[in-house]
């Protein structure tokens, strides 16, 4: 690692004055278990992965990138937020992807033809390949997320010109970063010389763009629901935006050791529903988590707290399109409150753990390892 371009990192996001206060705080007794969790499980892989997103950020070319985005500073431009998370958040689930495809690696072990891949060595139970398939993984992964911080830029929305001008330059160093981390994933996916990976990854790589498609926008690119959608309607939509990454990844590193398609289909449906799950658990932090989510603060209305109460509730679905066109003026501390007191929080309680017990069931498909009861872990704290 060029140690100057991880200074460079930390001075930028130390910069970043109102979006770091928090790191002052103690951490809560939930985010130190889940760091214990994580740390277990970085174990079993023989080393942390928590920083394979960093070692993407170190290149010289992203850290020449820094110095503008430091320019960013004050701006009020999304990339801050995305940067600090995919720095300070070492051990959140922002940066489970690559670890979570080392431990199904693991779990599942050497295929039946290892002989045929002598060119492939494995250390710690997982082949060279495996690793830089996880590595990949948290690549594309961390190019979404950066590309997502992609704001709608207009004359009405920034009426004035400096305002403006800040929104757009932070829109090109977004888009020119996250190309860059996806023209390097590409070319990392390019040297496994496995066609089938290839097409698994790049499908979730296009899956991405699809989900962007599901729902109605308003004015700043925010998905709304006009009509109510359906829980399905929700999965269809998070596993395109969140789940086909990790399934196919998945599935693709166990493709690569040339295990039984049977086991390959057990490790896409389990990729696929502990990313289904993380995602409902992330839903549900703007209802039970005050302290990182005070009562007011925006939150997603196409999250599944919010949609399982619409559908027993027309008035709030109407109070909302109202505001379909900017929904900056919805009052997220009422639509909290109304939420609240509905029956939609213990139904999504329900349905993530539903996902949890289906991503378990999926896990016992394999047989008992060190691997597979940290997997098992990282479920239970769900």
């Amino acid at each position: 690692m060029n140690s100057l371009n991880f200074v460079l990192c930390r001075k930028l996001i130390s910069s970043v004055g109102h979006f770091t206060r928090s790191l002052s705080t103690g951490k809560s007794s939930n985010q130190l278990d889940w760091n214990r969790v994580i740390s277990d499980a970085e174990r079993v892989v023989g080393y942390p992965t928590s920083y394979l997103s960093l070692r993407c950020l170190l290149s010289d070319e992203i850290s020449n990138l820094a110095a503008h985005v430091r320019k960013l500073v004050g701006t009020g431009h999304p990339l801050l937020k995305t940067a600090k998370r995919l720095i300070y958040n070492e051990k959140s689930q922002i940066h489970t992807r690559g670890l979570v495809v080392l431990l199904i690696s693991k779990t599942a072990g050497a295929g039946p033809k290892r002989e045929e891949n002598k060119n492939d060595p494995i250390t710690d139970g997982i082949s060279y390949r495996q690793r830089a398939l996880a590595e990949i993984t948290e690549m594309i992964h961390m190019a979404h997320q950066i590309h997502r911080g992609v704001v709608n830029v207009s004359s009405l929305l920034f009426p004035d010109q400096n305002t403006f001008q800040d929104m757009e330059f932070g829109n090109k160093i977004a888009v020119l970063c996250g190309d860059y981390l996806f023209a390097s994933a590409s070319k990392s996916l390019a040297t496994l010389r496995h066609p089938d990976v290839a097409e698994l990854i790049t499908k979730a790589m296009r899956d991405f763009t699809q989900a962007e498609f599901t729902n109605d926008h308003d004015i700043h690119g925010n998905a709304v629901s006009l009509t109510g959608m359906t829980v399905a309607d929700w999965e269809e939509k998070n596993y395109l935006l969140t789940a086909s990454l990790l399934a196919q990844s998945c599935k693709a590193a166990l493709i690569l050791e040339n295990h039984v398609e049977i086991l390959q289909n057990e490790a896409f449906k389990f990729g696929k529903n502990i990313a289904l799950a993380w995602q409902v658990h992330s839903e549900l932090q703007p209802f039970t988590d005050v302290q990182k989510h005070p009562p007011g603060m925006p939150f997603d209305l196409t999250s599944l707290p919010v949609l399982t109460h619409l559908k027993d509730d027309p008035e709030l679905l109407n109070y909302i399109g109202k505001y379909k066109q900017n929904l900056d003026n919805v009052d997220y501390k009422f639509v909290r409150e109304v939420v609240l007191s509905g029956t939609g929080i213990n139904q999504t309680k329900e349905l993530c753990q539903n996902y949890a017990h289906k991503s378990v069931e999926c896990l016992n498909s394999f047989n008992t390892s060190d691997a597979n009861f940290a997997l098992k872990q990282m479920i239970d704290f769900l």
